[in-house]
């Protein structure tokens, strides 16, 4: 078996107000992509809500209890450091 084929280690996410483990991004369901694709075409303003769904996925409930602690705008630098820690 190569490291090519094993799945993406999960990550640690790093911001300025957060420091917690993540599952890697990309190893993540594809329907939660597919209903993020759906709320920003319906512009109803749930992609925040799926952002928060894929946290409760991603990082544990410790995290998640951190995370909760954020203002929104901390919460979006905490999953845009999510999504490009878990491009290295």
């Amino acid at each position: 078996m190569s490291l090519e084929s094993l799945p993406p280690a999960p990550i640690e996410v790093i911001t300025a107000n957060f420091r917690g483990v993540a599952q890697n991004f990309f190893t993540m369901p594809m329907h939660l992509l597919m209903e993020l694709k759906a709320a920003q075409e319906e512009k109803k303003g749930d992609e925040l809500l799926l952002m928060v769904d894929a946290c409760e996925i991603a990082f544990s409930d410790h995290d998640m209890e951190k995370l909760q602690d954020l203002s929104i705008n901390e919460f979006l630098l905490v999953v845009q450091a999510w999504v490009e820690q878990s491009h290295r």
